[in-house]
Parts: structure tokens; sequence; C-alpha cells
């Protein structure tokens, strides 16, 4: 087992195991205090060397949609957090998901400024 870089260090003292379910049925409401829980949750116990890799579809599918700031900074430092690559190296389907909606959020506010643009010619 190698050792991976650290771009975050937070203390957090583990007190329980980590229910899966309960964090996926959070990220999964409609609170968006609720998410954010979850969310820093989810941070604090992979920077501690659990594997939620079952948790990704649920970021993907309800954080990432959300307009909240705070949930957008949360997103950003779990992207930071979670592995990315299989153990074999190779980049995890998910990810190319992820990046395509990134993409597709980049072009789709490149166009909203552009007919702004045009609107105000």
């Amino acid at each position: 087992m190698t050792d991976k870089p650290c771009t975050i260090l937070i203390h957090y003292e583990k007190g329980e195991p980590p229910n899966v379910n309960e964090l996926r049925t959070q990220l999964e409401s409609g609170s968006i205090e609720d998410k954010i829980i979850a969310m820093k949750r989810t941070i604090l116990l992979l920077l501690n060397g659990e594997k939620l890799p079952q948790l990704l579809m649920s970021v993907i599918r309800f954080i990432i949609p959300t307009r909240d700031h705070a949930l957008k900074k949360l997103t950003l430092i779990y992207w930071e957090v979670v592995e990315k690559k299989s153990p074999d190296g190779k980049l995890l389907p998910e990810m190319i998901l992820v990046w395509l909606v990134f993409i597709y959020i980049y072009i789709y506010i490149f166009f909203l400024l552009l007919a702004n643009y045009f609107l105000l010619i």
C-alpha cells in the first residue's frame, strides 16, 4: 500500500463507524441543511481513510445540480479528496461523467453570456 499525497488536513475524532445508507439518504433528501451536514461528514470520513465509493453517484446526481454556495464549496473539497482512480490506476467511469457535467455547465454559461452580449449590442 502506497501513501497518497495529502492536500487537506482536518482533525476528526472517529467516534462511530460511518453509516453509508444514512449518509446517502441525507445527500438525496430535499433539505439543503441535511446535504451540507452529510457532505461535511463524508469529507471528514474520506480524509480519515474511509472508502465510500457508493456515495459518488449520489453526490453527482443530487449535489452538483444544487445552487447553494456552501454546497458548491463542499463539492470542490469533495472532488479534492475522493478517490478518482481504480486500484489498477485507471480513471473511474464516474469521473468521466463528472468531467462531462462540468463541461456542459461551462458551455451553457458561455452561451448565456454570448446571448446577453448580443442582446446588449
